[in-house]
């Protein structure tokens, strides 16, 4: 019986994806941080990685900062601090993957009665979080949007076609979905969540409703699951490192960029030692970031736009208003790092000199 090269290459990569899993590296030390339900339910649980490594720091830093507005204790044993105005009343994780090279975490839980579900990933060597183009060539990056957004299509016209048009719920269900297929149809994935298995990636799509109509919205989050051994034609440098690697392969590089990327950053506006956090990057130029001063750990929201030439402004606004209370301003350097200013908006204060450089 003859077998053709491209299912030799399958079948090939396939055992490789085997002989790496049983080989994978030892799981990361992750320990939970828990505090009691403010609503008498179940006890509320927060990962933190142990461990000392600028690494581990960053991955801590980020989920922090992003999911809880807060800095990571340094007592190992100190409880999970909830906010005050008990909006939180779930909060769980799970580890997805952790090969060692990547790990990929879900956060979940309630919050204000609304309940969320977020997905992270980081390079585990740098702990810088890990993009979804980090992993593919462009061109594969461009096949990757048709393998995805095709099969989200059909479910959406093959539940249009269960729907009762004299039913006004379902009619209203099937004018939802009719107004969302032009976005799925040319969804560019950035704003999709990102699963990183051993075996497998997996995209979970934003909402087609808004959070007040999400009865109505029952297909969602519109996940497409795809197997590595699909993929692995259209995976860069990185992606096939981190996602496919060989038993001897070398610590795996994220692909460089210009400007800001997602993570933690460290470093100092005059003297004083702060972290910023990049928390999310949007499709044209918008960023929403938070920062800190090492000296009280209090997280303040930044929102902003990044420049052509690699320049950003980030500004913090005072609660509940539009009025700006501080800017940064950031010079993007060849190394990944940044200088630039900072000012207080209040008071006409004089520009302070800002160094970053991310955390790893």
């Amino acid at each position: 019986m003859s077998i053709g090269i491209k299912a030799l290459g399958t079948l090939l990569l396939a055992a490789t994806l085997i002989s790496n899993s049983a080989s994978a590296a030892a799981p990361l030390l992750i320990d939970s941080i828990k505090a009691k339900s403010p609503t008498g339910g179940a006890e509320l649980r927060f990962p933190k990685l142990a461990g000392n490594g600028a690494n581990f720091r960053a991955i801590n830093l980020y989920l922090f900062a992003v999911e809880l507005q807060q800095r990571p204790a340094r007592d190992v044993k100190a409880a999970l601090i909830l906010p005050k105005d008990g909006s939180l009343s779930e909060l769980d994780y799970e580890v997805i993957g952790d090969t060692g090279r990547v790990l990929s975490i879900r956060i979940s839980g309630k919050r204000g009665g609304v309940g969320f579900s977020h997905l992270h990933n980081f390079d585990v060597a740098s702990g810088l979080p890990i993009l979804l183009g980090d992993l593919f060539t462009p061109e594969g990056y461009g096949r990757l949007r048709t393998q995805v957004a095709t099969p989200r299509v059909q479910r959406i016209r093959d539940f249009q076609e269960t729907l009762n048009p004299k039913d006004d719920l379902q009619s209203e269900q099937r004018e939802v979905y009719e107004d969302c297929l032009p976005s799925v149809r040319g969804d560019t994935l950035t704003d999709n969540q990102l699963l990183l298995a051993v075996d497998h990636l997996a995209l979970e799509r934003p909402d087609c409703t808004t959070p007040d109509q999400l009865e109505l919205d029952v297909l969602r989050p519109l996940k497409v699951k795809l197997p590595l051994t699909v993929l692995a034609p259209d995976l860069g440098p990185y992606g096939s490192c981190a996602l496919l690697p060989a038993a001897s392969a070398p610590v795996c590089a994220l692909p460089p960029k210009q400007g800001l990327r997602l993570g933690s950053y460290a470093g100092t506006i005059d003297k004083e030692k702060i972290n910023l956090v990049v928390e999310r990057l949007y499709d044209g130029d918008r960023v929403d970031a938070s920062w800190s001063r090492e000296s009280d750990g209090r997280y303040h929201r930044l929102q902003g736009r990044v420049q052509r030439n690699g320049k950003a402004k980030l500004f913090e606004t005072e609660a509940g208003s539009d009025a700006l209370l501080v800017e940064f301003t950031l010079f993007g350097n060849a190394d990944g790092s940044f200088a630039g200013q900072w000012r207080t908006v209040t008071g006409g204060s004089a520009l302070k000199p800002l160094e970053l450089k991310v955390l790893q």
